[in-house]
């Protein structure tokens, strides 16, 4: 998923001070190490099986990976 609001506005009165949650499950095509790369601004936080593995809220924009084993179902 790519999802990208650039300079727009995330909902119809705010571009700032938003927080954005997903939730969801994951179908893995194999069984290999998937990379999820992550970028944010401000902060953000990933979890995976239930373990927080990006902890984030110094720095603005750079990108962030995580690459962790997925089991193909």
């Amino acid at each position: 998923m790519n999802f990208n609001w650039s300079t727009g506005l995330v909902t119809p009165s705010s571009g700032d001070y938003v927080s954005v949650h997903w939730y969801g499950n994951l179908l893995a095509p194999a069984t290999e190490d998937f990379t999820f790369v992550l970028s944010g601004d401000e902060g953000f936080r990933f979890k995976f099986n239930g373990k927080l593995l990006i902890n984030r809220w110094d720095t603005c924009c750079d990108d962030m990976t995580v690459t962790v084993p997925l089991v193909s179902g």
